[in-house]
């Protein structure tokens, strides 16, 4: 039944009178995507292009191997808790990918991951002019610890943009856009956007009409890589002020917009009714800033 309803979707989307792009003639093969995983993963930036990659299949038999990558071979559980996902390989023994996708997760884990450095000398290896490195969402702080933005245009989640710029001020972080492509890397900005970039690769080397057809089967619509009301800007580098409340506790011992731990010397902190309060990520902090009221209950 499941075949027959996408194939019904499938032959709907290529009706005899349409007239499609040719694909790229990078590869006849099927090309291999890694899907580096790792505890707390969020499940949508890795559910949503790995979705991708997989329909294309059924347009276009052959296109694409997937398979995920982790650290080691042991189960890792996603960031909602509800999944537990065994990778198919570890570092030592995958493939060697043609493409590589590193989803995002919570700023504090991606930057205990990115710094791995088993993760980044295999980042590195794969990162030659013919395979390409794409993030999702904070997966670009993986991408980014292992040095493969330097020179390069980027994007992450909004809420982090002004942490990543700061963290790695050698790529050129930029605002407002849907997902960005430079060279060989190509960065999409928050969860859903993942989806948007693996549709460009398949377009990018299978042709416009097979991603066409995954973005019909799947019923999503296609964004460009600007987002028609935001303008495109480099983000400002910013510095970490020095800390204003001296030797006054923080009222709380948590980040009050995602709820992690913080540190009780944290330099990330903003005010609200004589209060300190500390934040895990910068983004956590402009948050709490534009409507304070929202995360700190009145009592």
């Amino acid at each position: 039944m499941k075949n027959l309803f996408l194939t019904a979707i499938l032959a709907t989307a290529f009706s005899a009178n349409a007239t499609f792009a040719q694909p790229a003639k990078a590869s006849n093969s099927p090309l291999k995507v890694a899907f580096v995983i790792y505890p707390e993963v969020e499940v949508l930036d890795l559910s949503g292009p790995l979705d991708v990659f997989v329909k294309a299949n059924d347009i276009s038999p052959g296109s694409f191997t997937t398979f995920t990558v982790g650290l080691d071979h042991k189960p890792v559980q996603t960031q909602s808790g509800g999944l537990t996902i065994t990778p198919q390989f570890s570092l030592a023994d995958a493939p060697r990918p043609d493409i590589v996708v590193i989803p995002g997760a919570s700023t504090k884990r991606v930057s205990q991951v990115g710094t791995d450095k088993r993760l980044q000398s295999w980042l590195r290896r794969n990162a030659s002019p013919n395979q390409t490195i794409m993030s999702v969402c904070t997966g670009a702080f993986i991408v980014g610890h292992a040095g493969l933005f330097d020179g390069k245009k980027s994007t992450t989640h909004w809420l982090t943009l002004s942490e990543f710029q700061t963290k790695f001020p050698k790529t050129q972080a930029y605002s407002g856009v849907r997902y960005i492509e430079d060279g060989n890397r190509l960065s999409a900005a928050g969860v859903s956007s993942g989806i948007d970039g693996a549709l460009h690769l398949v377009e990018q080397t299978r042709g416009k009409r097979v991603a066409d057809g995954i973005a019909r089967a799947i019923q999503y619509r296609r964004e460009t890589p600007v987002y028609p009301d935001l303008p495109k800007e480099r983000v400002k580098l910013t510095k970490t002020a020095p800390n204003p409340r001296g030797n006054q506790k923080l009222a709380l011992d948590y980040d009050p917009v995602c709820h992690m731990k913080v540190k009780s010397d944290s330099t990330i902190i903003a005010t609200f009714k004589g209060k300190f309060y500390g934040f895990c990520a910068v983004g956590c902090r402009d948050a709490f800033n534009a409507h304070p009221e929202q995360f700190i209950k009145s009592k």
